[in-house]
């Protein structure tokens, strides 16, 4: 019997947001950007390839994060530069591709989600910070799933 993936997107609205978050979100676009570049220079398109060649420099300097923070980043490098890519042959791209957003991608090691308790706790290189959430009625249907990434 094939099985099959299901990706679905859930937005969860905080109740409020707690210090050392910023420096989470601004280390994370700061390491993405460093592999973007990497990735522009030696012109590598294969995640396993870009975490291979800069999984272990990047863990010396960043010792204080997560280790799946740096092999998430390494995804989303990759996935950015292929669609620059895409988008260069369209020529509807210039220049070098930059991640600007305020966003992190987490895995299912970095964070753990309680929909009875309308809680997230996420891993941090200060702990695990508990994130409070608004309970919304969609959220139901995710109570027996597994969660993936984030």
């Amino acid at each position: 019997m094939p099985s099959e993936t299901i990706k679905l997107t859930a937005k969860f609205k905080l109740k409020e947001i707690p210090e050392g978050l910023d420096e989470l979100f601004s280390t994370y676009r700061e390491i993405v950007n460093l592999l973007i570049t990497y990735v522009y220079k030696n012109n590598i398109t294969s995640f396993i390839r870009l975490k291979k060649e800069t999984y272990h420099g990047l863990r010396k300097e960043y010792a204080e994060l997560q280790s799946h923070y740096i092999y998430t980043a390494c995804q989303m490098a990759a996935a950015i530069y292929k669609s620059y890519r895409k988008r260069k042959r369209k020529r509807k791209a210039n220049g070098k591709p930059v991640f600007k957003r305020e966003v992190v991608m987490l895995d299912d090691y970095l964070f753990k989600l309680s929909l009875k308790k309308g809680v997230v706790k996420l891993s941090t290189p200060n702990g695990r910070i508990v994130l409070e959430f608004y309970p919304a009625k969609y959220h139901e249907k995710f109570a027996s799933w597994r969660v993936g990434q984030a």
